[in-house]
């Protein structure tokens, strides 16, 4: 019996999970470790080193990439909307001001 939540994956799996996954917990780069299974052909184990045992799946790096990039984009549209509230809005500076900010 393992301590991992995860399936036992023989070599060619692992490889292919390594490259194109990550922890569905924490969106973390994943390690191996090998342990016997009780699957014949498959002592290999895809886990998060953060999450370690509690490492309960994988999701793919594409996927954790869009939503990342979603995230961002989302962040900026609501700093700009809600600029106004959570006094985010600059003060304008005179011409002269950045220009002397700048050195000239």
């Amino acid at each position: 019996m393992t301590l991992y939540h995860v399936a036992p994956l023989s070599r060619l799996e692992l490889d292919e999970t390594l490259r194109d996954y990550v922890c569905s917990t924490c969106w973390g780069a994943l390690t191996f470790v090998h342990r016997e299974s009780d699957v014949p052909g498959k002592p290999w184990y895809a886990i998060c080193p953060e999450c370690k045992e509690r490492t309960a799946g994988y999701t793919s790096k594409k996927f954790t990439e869009r939503k990342r990039l979603e995230n961002e984009q989302e962040y900026f549209e609501a700093a700009h909307n809600l600029r106004d509230v959570l006094g985010l809005k600059p003060e304008p500076q005179s011409i002269e001001k950045n220009l002397s900010d700048l050195g000239f």
